[in-house]
């Protein structure tokens, strides 16, 4: 059980696991190391809440040096800033000894993902990259099913990720957003890269890898905010679109397995069976996001297998910086 929980970074996603930690663990000591303390006490749908603040709310206390904050010496640390500061975040909690959740990616590129790996094996530190998608029921269900069905008897995936940045937080101007700056480690293919994780979860990486990645010149960023992958693996092919400037929201991934096919969309929560005579089942489960992250916390609390998301971390980035050489075959 951890006592005392250290988050750095209280924008949106910090608050979100300031909420769900809170709430289940309402005896931990909570502490958090701010620098620019722009984003207000936020409500669960990110509307600003002006009744409060976050150290009345949460009983919090906030420091402004991170020194201070780990003098507290805590055991849990919640990273939770930009991509760009991942990997220094994470580098230095593990080695002050205390136990990780980082928002994901975890970091920058693969050169960054090889050297937090080594150093959280040489540590043991216990980590989690905040994939919660993982953690929804019918995500688990459809690789279940995949892995009882036989990776041999898959014929193509089709992925679609389509989302708006400038609605995920209405709270400020999206152009300042991490998502949207290369510096801070912005672009769709780090921003978005749930559904990367899962295939990679499921098959490992892939044979080849060709992509193309564009950004809209109109919105004038230094980001691409759209990507086409096509990913080759020995008996089957993935597509995955990644779209983070579409008003059409959509979250799906497609399998085609034999005559069989499954359908799993993310926006509905449902997932589509059809079989090979034709006859179609379909599973709907909705739950909400917090749910996600409320089922994700609970599994790192009882899990101690870190070696596997430090793995994925390492993996992760190193498709999506194949992805960014365009066109590229490796």
């Amino acid at each position: 059980m951890f006592k005392r929980i250290l988050f750095i970074g209280l924008g949106g996603a910090g608050q979100r696991h300031l909420r769900i930690i809170s709430g289940i663990l309402p005896n931990a000591e909570l502490i958090a190391y701010r620098q620019l303390e722009k984003t207000p006490l936020l409500n669960p749908d990110f509307s600003v809440n002006s009744d409060s603040t976050l150290e009345s709310k949460y009983k919090i206390g906030i420091y402004h040096d991170l020194n201070d904050a780990y003098k507290r010496k805590p055991d849990l640390v919640i990273i939770s800033t930009p991509t760009s500061l991942h990997c220094e975040h994470i580098i230095r909690a593990s080695n002050e000894g205390a136990a990780i959740i980082v928002e994901k990616p975890g970091s920058i590129n693969h050169l960054e993902a090889s050297k937090v790996s080594e150093i959280l094996k040489k540590n043991n530190t216990r980590f989690l990259i905040s994939f919660q998608r993982r953690f929804h029921p019918l995500v688990i269900k459809l690789k279940e099913l995949l892995e009882k069905k036989g990776i041999d008897k898959i014929n193509y995936i089709d992925v679609k990720v389509s989302s708006y940045v400038p609605a995920w937080h209405p709270y400020e101007d999206y152009k300042k957003l991490y998502a949207c700056k290369s510096l801070l480690g912005g672009g769709v293919l780090l921003t978005e890269s749930h559904e990367i994780d899962f295939i990679i979860w499921l098959f490992g990486l892939p044979d080849s890898v060709m992509s193309k990645i564009s950004s809209r010149q109109a919105l004038s960023l230094d980001v691409e905010d759209s990507a086409l992958i096509s990913l080759d693996y020995a008996r089957f092919k993935v597509n995955i679109e990644l779209d983070f400037m579409s008003k059409n929201r959509e979250r799906s991934i497609d399998v085609t397995s034999g005559s069989e096919s499954y359908f799993l969309n993310l926006e509905s929560q449902t997932l589509t069976f059809i079989n090979n005579e034709g006859t179609t089942s379909i599973d709907e489960i909705i739950i909400s996001n917090d749910s996600m992250f409320e089922n994700q916390f609970n599994y790192f609390m009882n899990s101690n297998n870190s070696s596997s998301y430090s793995d994925a971390l390492v993996n992760n980035l190193t498709l999506i910086d194949w992805c960014k050489n365009k066109n590229i075959s490796v």
